[in-house]
């Protein structure tokens, strides 16, 4: 049984290394089907191989969760605080860390960065909680605020530079974490407040009645 579930994503696989639980993942594919702007591929640059954050990122123009404008049918299902999409694993190995960063204020940008343990596996629910809770309401996007979702590989992180501890931005942050942290939250606001990565109250649910 714990092998079929592991298989539908429910039950966590342990990774032998590091290294499977990144270049070695497999994302789970009805996540993906469901909610593609947190499963946008790495875009790499050509010059010295590091991925694209800014490539990543879904920005107020656009809305992650569309699903919320489909019939109520669907909209319901998705929205149930039961919804089996949250207990879902988005990857196998099952990631057992997330990292977070922060770019904070349009003109004076500064960057936070935290790491957040997941023991049973990184849940859709976590995931999708922690973009839900930045963006407040999915209908109050600002143009200047965005999200992405990096899938990471260690080996192509955006690559440290002479001036980036002067001028830099995600590859500073990304220095700060060890290789077992498989998927990085990115966020993009123009306030200054520090971030509280800690807060995440189940926020999927749009509706009082659930």
């Amino acid at each position: 049984m714990g092998a079929i579930l592991a298989a539908l994503f429910f039950e966590p696989a342990a990774a032998s290394s590091a290294d499977e639980v990144t270049a070695g993942r497999r994302r789970n594919p009805l996540l993906e089907a469901a909610f593609p702007p947190f499963f946008r591929e790495n875009v790499r640059y050509s010059n010295n191989g590091g991925n694209n954050m800014d490539a990543l990122m879904v920005r107020g123009v656009e809305d992650p969760f569309s699903f919320t404008d489909a019939g109520a049918g669907r909209r319901d299902a998705f929205l149930r605080r039961d919804a089996s999409w949250r207990r879902m694993l988005v990857q196998q190995p099952a990631a057992r860390k997330i990292g977070c960063t922060e770019q904070r204020g349009q003109y004076e940008k500064m960057f936070y960065s935290a790491t957040l343990s997941e023991p049973r596996g990184l849940r859709m629910a976590t995931l999708y909680d922690i973009a839900y809770q930045f963006m407040d309401t999915p209908k109050a996007l600002k143009s200047y605020d965005s999200f992405g979702v990096y899938w990471r590989v260690p080996e192509h992180d955006p690559k440290v530079g002479e001036w980036s501890w002067k001028v830099g931005s995600y590859e500073v942050a990304m220095e700060k974490f060890e290789n077992d942290v498989a998927v990085v939250v990115l966020r993009n606001v123009a306030g200054n407040r520090p971030p509280d990565w800690c807060s995440k109250p189940g926020k999927a649910s749009l509706s009082k009645k659930y």
